[in-house]
């Protein structure tokens, strides 16, 4: 028989929970209405009895699994509840190991299970949080910013916002190598980002922030993230302004910067914009993936100010606001680095010529085997010249094959 188990890696306890649980209703229902005796429910002691059971085999079988746990399907008042790590002595073991926990959707989670969680479960890396669960009634940060406290080697947070960064303390802050966090309608606080000091990656969703744009100057400008490698940044155009001071610091350690510019594209100071190029060229030789919003002829221009000086860029993805291309798209193919693999033009109109010239430049440039992803895109001309530019420029290397549509 193959041993599935030795080739597990990662395990959600809260998922092998829920498939024990859905195993024997379907078995107990089968057998109820064989025998005209239907229960609704299935007992709680004999899912608690196979979930040990399994989660003992398993460790047994292959000590080397990393486990997770999923509360986004946490049991509600009327299930069978998921047991508390401490009524499962036997295998709290497994619960230490717990390297990752996810709190997503409108659920009912006890503050014992939580405050348990945080007595056995020390070794968690990674904790994630949704929009829905920030918004629920049922949810306390209280135990959530203890279950960080309690954690030795915890490096990433996602989904968090500056109220629970706030709250936790500088020696947590440190270690966190990862960081998403969201931002609303209110004033924020950046101070707890601020004190992240040593990310690797940070992802800053502040779409629909309405703060003064001089707090954001402040936070840009006096902020250094020196081993900083990854930068997602959505935005309005008041925030992009002001990333340059922060982007000279990273030290040409960014290897990603994404830039999302979700309102007031159209009212964007092209100067501004080309200073934050400018500095990108400058400071970021090592840029290996580049997104930005494309809303005008003169962003096109300036993207030559990047793809001249970033030679090693292997993914280039363009999100297009507005703008017909047709007649400018043309002007990438003659300054794409060599390197790149990843060409994704998102949302554009484009024309024949254009796409055809956009590739010959390609070509010419020595570039091979890329990868074209035309999302959401429409082709203003006959579709049978669009399959016809494609299929030339597979046969000459310079698309990968399956890049036809």
């Amino acid at each position: 028989m193959f041993d599935y188990v030795s080739l597990v890696k990662k395990l959600d306890l809260m998922n092998l929970w829920n498939m024990i649980k859905f195993w024997l209703t379907r078995i107990e229902f089968i057998y109820e209405v064989e025998n005209n005796d239907y229960k609704e429910f299935v007992r709680k002691d004999k899912i608690f009895l196979i979930f040990q059971l399994l989660c003992y085999l398993i460790d047994r079988r292959n000590p080397n699994v990393i486990y997770e746990l999923n509360l986004s399907n946490f049991p509600s008042y009327e299930d069978p509840e998921f047991p508390c790590p401490n009524e499962i002595p036997n295998i709290s073991h497994i619960f230490a190991r717990i390297d990752q926990i996810s709190f997503s959707g409108d659920v009912f989670i006890e503050d014992i299970f939580l405050n348990n969680l945080s007595q056995i479960c020390m070794n968690i890396t990674d904790i994630r949080l949704n929009k829905l669960i920030k918004e629920s009634d049922f949810f306390d940060y209280e135990y959530l910013i203890n279950l960080i406290h309690k954690q030795k080697n915890l490096t990433t947070l996602i989904g968090v916002d500056e109220e629970v960064l706030n709250e936790i303390s500088e020696i947590y802050l440190l270690k966190l190598s990862r960081l998403f966090i969201e931002f609303t309608f209110e004033e924020v606080n950046l101070d707890g980002v601020s004190r992240c000091k040593n990310l690797q990656h940070l992802m800053i969703d502040a779409k629909f922030d309405q703060t003064d744009f001089k707090i954001w100057k402040n936070f840009f400008s006096n902020t250094q993230m020196n081993d900083l490698e990854t930068f997602i940044l959505l935005c309005n155009t008041s925030i992009i302004y002001e990333v340059p001071p922060f982007i000279r610091t990273t030290h040409n350690n960014l290897r990603v910067f994404h830039c999302f510019i979700t309102k007031d594209y159209q009212l964007i100071n092209h100067e501004n914009i080309r200073i934050l190029f400018e500095t990108i060229a400058t400071s970021c030789y090592n840029l290996l993936s580049f997104l930005f919003t494309i809303y005008s002829e003169e962003i096109i221009n300036d993207l030559k100010i990047i793809l001249i000086s970033c030679e090693k860029l292997q993914e280039l993805i363009l999100h297009c606001e507005g703008f017909r291309t047709c007649g400018h798209l043309s002007i990438l193919g003659k300054i794409i680095p060599s390197n790149l693999k990843i060409l994704n033009i998102n949302n554009m109109i484009y024309c024949k010529n254009d796409l055809h010239n956009l590739l010959t430049g390609c070509y010419e440039n020595g570039i091979r085997n890329l990868v074209l992803d035309l999302t959401d895109t429409e082709f203003g001309g006959n579709y049978s010249s669009l399959l016809e530019i494609l299929e030339l420029f597979i046969g000459n290397g310079t698309l990968l094959k399956g890049n036809l549509p």
